[in-house]
């Protein structure tokens, strides 16, 4: 049995497949296995992996039709055979002592998710990073760890992930919300590897970077199918319930800002329609809501005063971000 079971799921990125492999390939922990799924990229990827695999036996291809990343790392499960499971996008790449370092403190701390920091400029991977700048691991709080989303930040115990049928949502996007939060609603062990040693690459195409209305639709219904799992759980009636509302109401704020402008009207009337009476009670109570989100929510069942001042804010957020961009 490998230490460690690697899934890569590969579509059209064959700019950057040969550095996510070698990183992967040259892990200073050789016991390792890597399960390459081609989900039917039509590019050189599949000829690049191939030629891969006919150099290393450790690693292991899986030619597939196209039906997205959540498809293809599950299609991987049945060929996991390592006592940890660790993904990886084929567009990124991770340091050579990522896995080695990570199975230490997994292995120490009989760990279920052992998580690591990220290498992004975007703002939720770097959650769990700053919250630990200013308290130990062992005060990590819900919301800190509902934000640490990314399957790819990480180590998986396989008997965990498998065991408790962990898999990602097909067809819809951002696979990894549903996926992380049905884990952390298990009550995994946790251990921290406080090092950034996944390199993230904002490519121009990724789903991060280009924002639209049906990638900012699947984000509400994500919260949906949250919701639906944590009542299915019994979590919802919990201290998860108030980590679940301030997550969505910060998700489809985001969302309103990102979508364009010309779909604004529309993702306002999908979020008013998701504002039931759990939401706006949490609205009236909590003081944990971003600025501009709560500006937001109050130009919505509020005065003529309150929708002048959230159009007032929102042009200086879209300046701020502008003028960020530019330096």
């Amino acid at each position: 049995m490998p230490k460690v079971s690697i899934v890569i799921p590969v579509y059209k990125v064959e700019k950057y497949l040969e550095e996510c492999l070698d990183s992967v390939l040259t892990q200073t922990l050789r016991d390792i296995e890597v399960i390459a799924v081609d989900d039917g990229s039509p590019d050189r990827c599949p000829q690049i992996l191939d030629e891969y695999a006919a150099k290393d036996s450790r690693l292991t291809v899986i030619h597939k039709e196209n039906n997205g990343v959540s498809a293809a790392r599950n299609a991987a499960y049945p060929l996991i055979r390592g006592q940890y499971t660790l993904f990886v996008d084929s567009d990124d790449y991770i340091d050579k002592t990522l896995c080695e370092k990570a199975v230490t403190i997994a292995d120490r701390e009989q760990a279920d998710m052992t998580l690591f920091f990220i290498h992004s400029s975007k703002k939720n991977a770097n959650h769990l990073e700053n919250f630990l700048k200013k308290h130990p691991f062992s005060d990590l709080d819900k919301f800190t760890l509902a934000c640490h989303m990314s399957a790819c930040g990480k180590l998986w115990k396989s008997a965990f992930l498998l065991g408790k049928q962990i898999t990602f949502p097909v067809a819809i996007r951002p696979e990894d919300y549903i996926t992380h939060w049905k884990a952390i609603t298990l009550d995994p062990k946790l251990a921290l590897l406080p090092e950034k040693l996944y390199y993230y690459r904002p490519t121009p195409n990724s789903f991060t970077q280009t924002p639209s209305w049906k990638s900012c639709e699947g984000s509400l219904i994500i919260f949906d199918m949250i919701k639906e799992n944590l009542i299915e759980t019994n979590n919802y009636d919990t201290e998860w319930k108030d980590v679940y509302l301030r997550l969505k109401l910060s998700a489809m704020f985001s969302a309103y800002l990102k979508v364009p402008p010309n779909d604004r009207d529309n993702m306002l009337k999908e979020i008013v329609s998701r504002l039931d009476n759990d939401e706006r009670d949490f609205l009236k109570r909590s003081r944990d809501l971003h600025f501009y989100a709560k500006a937001f929510y109050a130009s919505i069942d509020g005065s003529i005063g309150d929708k002048l001042w959230f159009s007032l804010l929102s042009g200086l957020y879209v300046l701020r971000n502008s003028l960020k961009k530019k330096l």
